[in-house]
């Protein structure tokens, strides 16, 4: 996933292909070409993730609550840069590894 806007992003499922080639079995296509039988399975997971169970009150214990969970609500940046450090005795060296710069 590459975004192209920053803001909040809110991920809610995955969809996906499958898809599985049987090597050996062939079959001729309309131009009498051969092709590879291949099986395409198409799916989608919906991704509904619960936080931390909270048990801090007696009330927590006695409910089945649980805390809020943001690991599928990233913020997106502006693209910054990749910094490096190496720390060696007393000396630092910064470095920039990205294609950004930083002052």
């Amino acid at each position: 996933m590459l975004p192209h806007r920053t803001g909040q992003l809110n991920i809610v499922g995955v969809i996906y292909n499958l898809t599985s080639s049987q090597f050996g079995e062939t079959s001729s296509n309309a131009d009498g070409q051969q092709m590879l039988d291949s099986m395409i399975i198409r799916g989608r997971q919906d991704l509904k993730i619960q936080g931390p169970r909270l048990n801090l009150t007696k009330e927590d214990k006695m409910m089945l609550r649980h805390g809020t969970d943001r690991r599928l609500e990233p913020i997106i940046t502006p693209p910054m840069p990749l910094m490096e450090v190496t720390l060696k005795h007393s000396c630092c060296l910064v470095r920039s590894k990205g294609s950004s710069e930083f002052k």
